[in-house]
């Protein structure tokens, strides 16, 4: 067994352990060969930390619809942002997003903007205003013009 495989199998009784740790994603994240999908069940974990340790290793190396779909029921606020980002590091991620954002269905539309609003990333959806569909603008409208009124009354 090589230093990857030992690695990875490490990392993944670490987290089952709910004592996984930075160093050990490193490690998992030098190996070249890694199924990232062998740490998509750890998304969903109760502990935060092993949550975003495997959101870190599933970005980098693993199946991003997944990690999305992790993102979309996220609620911590820190988690998801470092989700969007690592998403937004993998070239298939962008794509995904682009999915979601444009998808016909509403209620998948719906829930990426949540998701947006939820990480307080407003700029993200500023080409959803360009968008044919009349009701998905107003939404995008309304939300933008609620920040802007939240911001100026805090001034």
């Amino acid at each position: 067994m090589g230093f990857g495989e030992r690695a990875i199998v490490a990392c993944r009784k670490a987290m089952d352990d709910g004592r996984a740790s930075e160093r050990q994603v490193r490690d998992v994240l030098k190996s070249r060969r890694v199924d990232g999908s062998l740490f998509v069940p750890y998304l969903s974990s109760d502990e935060l930390m092993v949550r975003r340790l495997a959101a870190q290793i599933v970005g980098a190396k693993g199946p991003v619809k997944e990690l999305i779909r992790a993102a979309l029921n996220e609620k911590d606020r820190g988690l998801l942002i470092d989700m969007l980002r690592w998403v937004g590091k993998n070239p298939e991620g962008i794509e995904q997003l682009e999915i979601l954002l444009t998808s016909e269905d509403t209620i998948i539309r719906d829930e990426a903007v949540e998701m947006f609003r939820r990480a307080g990333r407003p700029n993200s959806l500023l080409p959803l205003v360009f968008s044919d569909d009349e009701s998905v603008v107003e939404r995008i409208k309304r939300y933008l013009d609620e920040k802007q009124t939240r911001k100026d009354t805090r001034i």
